[in-house]
């Protein structure tokens, strides 16, 4: 079979079908030639703007951490003499007003740390500090700064502590604590007047100790369909006082644990938390055994009197409901009572304390059972100071041993040398003090000293200088232990404290506490 050849026209046809078939080739290889240029300007575009966001994060961190030393300074000032006060003679009334100027800037050092915590946990730089401390006290504490304002607000916080949260737990203090007052701020804020009602538990095994918090209100509760989208952000009442819900739920999972959120069939709302922790052991408390003492309790808010019932009911005390040897009652309930009468006044934040008899001590809001067990005391104690069984209600509580430890610290600030001193004084110690890193240096080589409390931004050389001089020029054994006593709270300033050589990081305003536990883990060289 003979294949014809293709006339000329037909080959003529078929390489203008190859020149449009060619063409349409290089037209789509130039689309896809400017396609990809428009794609790799898009992704230098977004690497630009991720820059820049960074850089922005870099700025605000800055500018936070900046403003954050600025007003804890002065903020640490306030805390500190408000704390020297207490600790002198002071009449009730005064008691109460400095309580609560000690309370009004706990509230503010939790607002600045609840913004630090933000801006490092949208830059995902938060990191977990583990150190030993009080449950109780943290939690206390927490609460104390949101007395005020529940008080304002004509609200009653109802505080069940059970009897397993008297430990010493190992974790990060500063973050509990946040995330009671934060929570418990909510639901002041949001759950109208009434009682909060606030219960934390401890469940002890083998590998440590998961702390518990139950937090409910008896307000309007949460939108139901807002529920679901509430811990991821976005809704009103999420963002609230602080670090707002969402952020405590990641707190929380740094923590081992997490945030639950339920409106109850009654009405009302209820946040629970929980926490992993180590568990170190068991605190020292000051016990009350009332021996069998009628006690009445005289208070408007059924939850708080339920709270104290049971209370007096561990004490061995007889709860009764008219006479009684000692009442507990409201200010309000208290006026008409006769003079003699031994009494516990249930105080508001800022009200007038009721005092003009040794029979009469106050207790202000929130009511915690350590607090009143040693007004109770007290009261006993004056009234019927002769009989044994006065004398059985008086405990003493552990207190700090002074030892000889000799101690520098290095502080700029005049009002803060005040502050630290005094609470040294407090706990039996003395310091010599000088006013920058370059003294302190010049000190510790002409002196023997077993512990420096150093602050960190100071003229002429500033702590972490110092301090990276000093463990130059000394090996350990030969060296003090310096702790860093300042403003600067952020995790990078802990951090690079640490790198620096020294032994812990204490933020202003100073935790008198914390304090004691620092000088208690200090040995003194060559003993």
């Amino acid at each position: 079979m003979t294949t014809e050849p293709l006339g000329r026209s037909e080959v003529l046809s078929g390489d203008a079908t190859m020149a449009a078939l060619l063409a349409e080739y290089a037209e789509v290889l130039a689309r896809e030639a400017a396609l990809r240029r428009e794609v790799e300007a898009l992704r230098d575009e977004l690497t630009r703007a991720h820059a820049a966001a960074d850089d922005a994060r870099q700025v605000k961190a800055a500018f936070m951490a900046h403003m954050n030393h600025k007003v804890r300074t002065p903020l640490n000032a306030i805390v500190g003499l408000a704390e020297q006060m207490l600790a002198g003679t002071l009449a009730d009334e005064q008691r109460t007003l400095a309580e609560n100027v000690r309370a009004s800037g706990d509230h503010m050092a939790q607002m600045l740390g609840g913004i630090l915590d933000f801006v490092e946990l949208e830059s995902n730089a938060l990191a977990l500090v583990h150190r030993p401390f009080a449950l109780v006290e943290e939690v206390e504490r927490a609460l104390d700064a949101v007395a005020p304002f529940a008080a304002a607000r004509h609200v009653e916080l109802c505080v069940s502590l059970a009897d397993a949260t008297y430990v010493t737990v190992v974790g990060d203090a500063v973050r509990l604590r946040q995330l009671v007052f934060n929570i418990v701020s909510n639901a002041v804020r949001f759950g109208g007047a009434g009682d909060v009602e606030v219960r934390v538990g401890v469940d002890a095994d083998a590998d440590g100790a998961r702390v518990t918090c139950e937090v409910r209100d008896h307000g309007p509760g949460f939108d139901a369909e807002a529920l679901p989208r509430l811990l991821a952000g976005g809704e009103a009442r999420a963002l609230g006082l602080g670090l707002g819900l969402r952020i405590c739920d990641r707190v929380c999972g740094l923590m081992g644990g997490g945030l639950a959120i339920e409106n109850m069939a009654d009405g009302g709302a209820t946040v629970r938390f929980n926490v992993r922790l180590g568990l170190a052991g068991p605190v020292a408390r000051e016990r009350v055994d009332l021996a069998g003492r009628r006690v009445r309790v005289a208070t408007a808010s059924a939850g708080l009197r339920a709270t104290v019932v049971e209370w007096l009911v561990g004490w061995n005390a007889v709860v009764v409901e008219e006479g009684g040897e000692l009442v507990i009652a409201d200010a309000e309930r208290a006026e008409g009572l006769a003079a003699d009468t031994a009494m516990v006044v249930l105080g508001a934040v800022g009200s007038r304390a009721v005092s003009g008899s040794p029979n009469v001590a106050n207790v202000a809001r929130p009511i915690a059972r350590e607090r009143l067990g040693v007004a109770i005391r007290g009261v006993i104690a004056a009234k019927v100071a002769a009989t044994p069984a006065a004398a059985a209600a008086v405990v003493t509580g552990p207190t700090v041993d002074a030892g000889k430890l000799r101690i520098l610290i290095a502080e700029d600030n005049p009002f803060n040398q005040r502050v630290i001193l005094g609470a040294l004084r407090r706990l039996g110690y003395a310091a010599d003090v000088v006013m920058d890193g370059r003294a302190a240096v010049d000190a510790v080589a002409g002196k023997v000293y077993d512990l420096v409390l150093m602050d960190l931004m100071m003229p002429e050389l500033d702590g972490v200088s110092a301090t990276r001089e000093i463990c130059g020029r000394w090996p350990v054994g030969e060296r003090p232990r310096i702790v860093a006593i300042t403003a600067q709270a952020t995790t990078e300033d802990h951090e690079t404290c640490l790198a620096a050589g020294m032994t812990d990081f204490l933020t202003k305003p100073l935790d008198t506490q914390r304090l004691a536990a620092a000088l208690q883990e200090c040995p003194r060289r060559g003993a």
